[in-house]
């Protein structure tokens, strides 16, 4: 008979004990970030759709070049999305951003990067 993670109900129950502060904290956190995401994406020609007013994730879709290569160079930027072909929406890829704001910052940064190379490489010039 399989037993319960004695330390993961622990870990619980000392989260429950501080749920207002740990609540709190989420909710400042992304009062920065959410408007981050949503000037990166604005700023973005290349994406569409995605501007967030609550949540912890967007969800924008690459109007020109391939998700999963996108996805490819973030990573290779030491960035990760996760691309929409999970979700049934190819074209879509999803951002969190329930992080740090440095880690917010540096992470929009790095996949600003790999959308000008994405674009780069779809140029035929």
């Amino acid at each position: 008979m399989p037993a319960a993670a004695q330390p993961a109900e622990r870990l619980s129950c000392l989260a429950l004990a501080r749920i207002d502060r740990i609540a709190n904290r989420a909710r400042a956190l992304l009062e920065v970030n959410r408007p981050l995401v949503n000037e990166f994406i604005a700023g973005r020609p290349e994406l569409a759709g995605g501007l967030v007013d609550a949540g912890t994730v967007s969800f924008p879709r690459l109007a020109r070049g391939d998700v999963e290569v996108f996805s490819n160079l973030a990573r290779a930027r030491q960035t990760a999305v996760v691309p929409g072909s999970f979700f049934e929406a190819p074209q879509h890829f999803r951002i969190g951003f329930g992080c740090s704001t440095e880690i917010l910052r540096g992470g929009l940064e790095r996949l600003g990067a790999a959308l000008d190379e994405l674009k780069g490489e779809s140029c035929s010039c």
